[in-house]
């Protein structure tokens, strides 16, 4: 879904449309013929004049109302664009961290109750991705990028967030099972590369995980650590010659 059409803090799609357009300028004329038929009835505006005041004080009303909706949909889209990525779709990195303090903290709390439930983070980097804006230019990495947010959707539903963090690099953060993160990591490698993609890419991975029960209430800082983590894997997959997934099996202390 485009980022504008995404409700963000207030700012939600029920602001807009004709229903709730009709409703503000509805309301508003009851409030001004109210106004009107009181003054009228006091006698402090002369019954020709009437016609007059409520005609223009219409047109300031609906143009009052026009210049709210634009307004309204300029705060949501420049909303949308601190939290997402105006490229691919996806969430940016204040948008992920957004989202794992705002929408994963009930199944978080769940999970610490199942001591087998882990949190994990899986990070995606394109392989060669510089070569391929070299060779054919930035427009089609761009594409490549497009592609890639795509697929990496697809391959991780919800609650499952995804963003992209970087020029071609990807976050992935889920809760579950140590097999549901080793899964996830599996379906987005397969995912990305398709040999019938006319330029071809691959992608090194790295997951990191921690028992859901042991994360700590800065459950931002748990996920940075783990990202930090996870990073660190997936170096070491490029290292041993990219599209593959490594996966960090210790606890580094910056993740309390």
């Amino acid at each position: 879904m485009p980022p504008i059409f995404t409700g963000i803090g207030n700012y939600s799609a029920s602001f807009h449309g004709a229903k709730v357009f009709a409703a503000h300028y509805a309301w508003m004329l009851v409030v001004l013929g109210v106004l009107v038929g009181r003054a009228a009835a006091a006698g402090t505006w002369p019954g020709t004049s009437i016609a007059t005041a409520t005609a223009t004080a219409s047109v300031v009303l609906f143009t009052s109302s026009i210049i709210m909706q634009v307004l309204v949909a300029q705060l949501r889209h420049d909303a949308a664009g601190a939290y997402f990525d105006p490229l691919t779709g996806l969430r940016n990195r204040r948008g992920l961290l957004s989202a794992v303090g705002e929408l994963n903290i009930d199944r978080l709390q769940l999970a610490r109750a199942d001591h087998t439930a882990i949190v994990w983070t899986v990070v995606v980097d394109l392989d060669g991705f510089k070569g391929i804006n070299d060779r054919f230019g930035h427009d089609y990495g761009d594409h490549v990028l497009r592609r890639t947010a795509a697929r990496l959707e697809r391959a991780t539903p919800r609650p499952m967030i995804a963003a992209r963090v970087g020029g071609e690099e990807f976050t992935v953060i889920g809760i579950g099972s140590e097999r549901d993160a080793h899964e996830c990591a599996d379906r987005i490698l397969s995912s990305i590369h398709d040999a019938a993609d006319e330029v071809p890419v691959t992608a090194s991975l790295g997951v990191a995980t921690r028992p859901a029960s042991d994360v700590p209430t800065d459950i931002e800082k748990a996920i940075t650590g783990l990202s930090a983590r996870a990073d660190s894997a997936m170096y070491e997959a490029k290292r041993l010659g990219g599209n593959r997934v490594m996966h960090a099996h210790f606890i580094d202390a910056d993740d309390n």
